[in-house]
This record gives structure tokens, C-alpha cells and sequence, in this order.
């Protein structure tokens, strides 16, 4: 007999936010803590911010006016793992 674990999809989701012209990370409400990392297209960390409060939004602050695309990932405090590309 096989056994599959069922993992439920998580709510974590990285959003546009026009008023703000910024990136947003929304938490899954079940998420306390959160690590975020984003990446550059060469694969240059270039932030990375450790135990952010998961209980309210998280603004990505990318520098404006550049031309380019990042991958963005977002590794709550019980290692699920919401890995998303977005474009500036």
C-alpha cells in the first residue's frame, strides 16, 4: 500500500500592490515566521531578511526603474517553501 502525505496548498502568495508600485508577500494565515530570500537573474542573493513576522504582508523594496526579473523565495518557519519569479 502506498501512503501519501497530503500536504495542503499553501496561501502564501508574492502580489502586485499598484498604490505602493511594490511587490508584496501575503502570508498563509497559519504561517507564525517566515525567511526571504530574492534573487537576482544571475542568481546574486540580493535580499534576505530571517524571521519575519508572517502575520502581517511583507513590501519586496526593489530598486525602481530597473528592468528586470527576480525569483523570489519565501520558506516558512515549518520549511514550506512559495517560490515565485516576478518582473520590475
Amino acid at each position: 500500500a502506498t501512503t501519501e502525505t497530503a500536504t495542503s496548498p499553501t496561501r502564501t502568495v508574492v502580489v502586485y500592490n499598484p498604490p505602493i508600485d511594490d511587490y508584496i508577500i501575503r502570508f498563509d494565515p497559519k504561517w507564525k515566521k517566515a525567511d526571504i530570500q530574492v534573487f537576482d537573474m544571475s542568481g546574486k542573493l540580493i535580499i534576505s531578511e530571517k524571521n519575519i513576522n508572517a502575520s502581517s504582508d511583507y513590501t519586496i523594496k526593489l530598486q525602481k526603474g530597473l528592468k528586470a526579473v527576480y525569483v523570489v523565495k519565501v520558506i516558512s518557519d515549518k520549511g514550506e517553501i512559495v517560490q515565485t519569479k516576478i518582473e520590475r
